[in-house]
């Protein structure tokens, strides 16, 4: 008998320039007919239009969205990442000094919490005994 991946992604908006929100949702519908069950964290903006995607492949009822701020999963590292980026300039002595990680406080914190939605979504008992995240915009 094969146990259920239960997947864990999240979009936030982090004021990407290069890549729109359409095109993460493109992205998304990628992989979005995985006949797993998916928790995805965003933002209340987006949550029709991601959910639109899982109704496509007709997987609305393992599909389980989570609105939340950002900022409110950690509210004190995330000021510490911004006061690191705010008193140290991230791009010196960088291969890439012009890539996201270099240049925007936001990124690098939804980038950290990466398992804190994981351990948010077995806390809450949403997921089944096995779990993994997924980018959404891999």
């Amino acid at each position: 008998m094969q146990k259920e991946i239960t997947i864990v992604t999240a979009f936030y908006n982090v004021g990407r320039t290069t890549r729109s929100n359409e095109q993460y949702l493109s992205y998304f519908d990628f992989w979005a007919g995985l006949k797993n069950k998916v928790i995805i964290y965003t933002t209340d903006d987006m949550k029709e239009a991601i959910l639109e995607i899982r109704k496509k492949h007709n997987l609305e009822d393992k599909t389980i969205i989570i609105t939340k701020d950002l900022k409110e999963f950690d509210k004190e590292n995330f000021e510490k990442i911004q006061e690191t980026f705010n008193n140290y300039d991230q791009s010196l002595n960088r291969k890439h000094p012009k890539n996201i990680e270099c240049n925007n406080a936001m990124y690098c914190y939804l980038m950290y919490l990466k398992p804190f939605f994981v351990v948010d979504a077995i806390e809450k008992k949403l997921s089944s005994e096995n779990i993994i995240w997924l980018d959404f915009g891999f």
